[in-house]
């Protein structure tokens, strides 16, 4: 780069806006996204009768679901780096291509399926005031997607 000076303006820049952002964001979540106890999605699963049985189910429901996950996310990397492997070669045979995206394509739809017929059996065994409560807490956030792949 010719002039590292525009490199760190436009890096003082970027930082200062983060700051601010992050900074209305903190003042915003603290008058009107902080609710009282009574009002979280906790208070409302306890008050539904959730007890250590439940967490318990649930934790290995949604821990069987990360591993798959992240199986899945390591699979695909494999195979990312095996096709750019194949497009660097002095010939490129589509047809491998081609297999490698279908059988990743695959083995995602086969396991965000099997993931959801997991969650909706679950979900099946609790009582309609706890699967309300449960469903409030997690879809509550972005950490947790109906379908996850």
């Amino acid at each position: 780069m010719k002039n590292p000076l525009i490199l760190w303006i436009a890096l003082g820049s970027l930082f200062l806006n983060i700051g601010v952002v992050s900074a209305a964001g903190f003042v915003i979540w603290q008058n009107w996204g902080n609710p009282t106890e009574a009002d979280t999605p906790w208070a409302a699963l306890e008050a539904a009768g959730f007890d250590d049985d439940n967490w318990a189910d649930l934790d290995t429901l949604l821990e069987g679901r990360n591993l798959s996950i992240d199986e899945l996310v390591e699979r695909m990397d494999e195979q990312t780096d095996f096709a750019l492997d194949q497009l660097w070669q002095e010939t490129i045979d589509p047809e491998v291509l081609f297999d490698t995206f279908n059988q990743i394509e695959d083995e995602r739809t086969a396991l965000s399926r099997a993931l959801f017929e997991d969650f909706v059996s679950y979900l099946a065994t609790l009582p309609l005031d706890q699967r309300g409560a449960l469903m409030e807490l997690l879809f509550e956030g972005e950490d947790f997607a109906l379908w996850p792949l």
